[in-house]
């Protein structure tokens, strides 16, 4: 039994994969077990941005496990103390509750936005995605994910993405959960209007505003983080995804969390030594080698050639482009993977494309190409 067998035998069957044994990667390149080499702008969703085995991160990896691989949050870390310092220097936010996944940093900021305010309600939006956890689905509006789950987190509410005067943000409510970019409801970013509001409203009835950067932070939109290009300061800031290199690690960020107490909140592997070091050397690569102004400049050009394929939209490496209907997109992804293109599907019609942060113009050429080709055989 190879392991594709074994995985579908012996793993609960809770994903859709593709037909492909991973065995390692370099930079923007995924190769199977005989070899073939596949172009990734899947991307890990987001996670690749400094490119599969980096080699800053593996080495950074490798020194921290030879020196402390976890000690528990009984205990000071100096790679935690030096993460935490970095993600507010580049946040410009303040404290850091450090996490395992994107998933955690959301549940986390339910937990800080009730105890800070004291209250209940929170809004979130309509096509938002934030996790499966039972807080953080309970924020996510697609019912397929939702319905087999219910009941779930009481007083949420949903309102539309982009229109303002449909959020009711009142004395009652305890914080706006948004994304700048909404990925998994088919990258659809926010109007800057429509931030800027939403901040506002949230000043002016003491709410909080949490900025779910999960998918968006570290370079990915041609800023550090997205909001950043907005102009608009969080309260509450969620990480994931880029933030470790590929290692598993989180965090939540902004002063609000002042409020938890000593027990209220904690994690057993969050912020362990080998994550940090990773994510150190991540967050320090994609400072050094400029990824966020590369992503901008190169994503710019990447989705005009795509808009001329295609209805597309995005910002900097984060990228949709639109299939007339979901069998067309079903099979253009199909066709895209044997021609060892991977993508993803996210919102009802959009193809998702995620390039590393460190593909080159001649990878996303590349992509182009084969979008250009399989776009062609599926509407003919």
């Amino acid at each position: 039994m190879n392991a594709i067998g074994k995985t579908d035998f012996f793993a609960a069957d809770t994903y859709s994969r593709f037909p492909l044994v991973a065995e390692r990667g370099k930079g923007a390149w995924i190769f199977g077990e005989k070899g073939e080499k596949y172009l990734d702008f899947v991307g890990g969703l987001g996670t690749a941005a400094v490119g599969h085995c980096n080699p800053q991160v593996v080495k950074a990896i490798t020194a921290q496990s030879k020196k402390l691989i976890h000690a528990s949050n009984l205990f000071y870390s100096e790679e935690q103390a030096e993460l935490s310092e970095l993600l507010c220097s580049i946040s410009g936010l303040e404290k850091v509750f450090l996490t395992n996944s994107g998933a955690e940093s959301v549940e986390c900021a339910i937990k800080t936005v009730r105890k800070a305010t004291g209250r209940e309600k929170i809004i979130a939006f309509k096509n938002g995605f934030h996790g499966r956890t039972m807080g953080a689905l309970s924020l996510t509006w697609n019912e397929k994910y939702r319905l087999p789950f219910e009941p779930l987190l009481s007083g949420v509410e949903f309102a539309e993405f982009n229109n303002l005067e449909s959020v009711e943000i009142d004395g009652e409510t305890a914080a706006v959960f948004v994304e700048p970019v909404q990925g998994e409801g088919g990258v659809v970013p926010a109007e800057k209007e429509f931030l800027k509001g939403l901040k506002d409203s949230c000043e002016d009835k003491q709410a909080l505003l949490v900025l779910d950067e999960v998918q968006t932070g570290f370079g990915r939109t041609g800023h550090m983080f997205a909001f950043q290009k907005y102009g608009v300061t969080p309260d509450l800031l969620c990480l994931s995804k880029a933030m470790g290199g590929g290692v598993p690690i989180g965090a939540v960020v902004g002063s609000p969390l002042e409020a938890l107490k000593k027990g209220e909140h904690a994690s057993t592997f969050g912020g362990n030594p080998l994550a940090c070091a990773a994510s150190i050397a991540a967050i320090k690569f994609i400072l050094k080698k400029k990824l966020a102004e590369k992503a901008r400049v190169l994503g710019g050009r990447f989705i005009h050639k795509v808009s001329e394929i295609a209805p597309s939209r995005g910002l900097g490496f984060m990228v949709a482009i639109e299939a007339e209907s979901e069998e067309e997109r079903g099979k253009i992804v199909s066709k895209a993977f044997e021609k060892k293109l991977l993508l993803s599907k996210a919102g009802k019609k959009a193809i998702r494309i995620m390039p590393p942060l460190v593909a080159s113009e001649k990878h996303l050429g590349q992509c182009v190409k084969i979008l250009e080709s399989v776009f062609s055989r599926c509407k003919s």
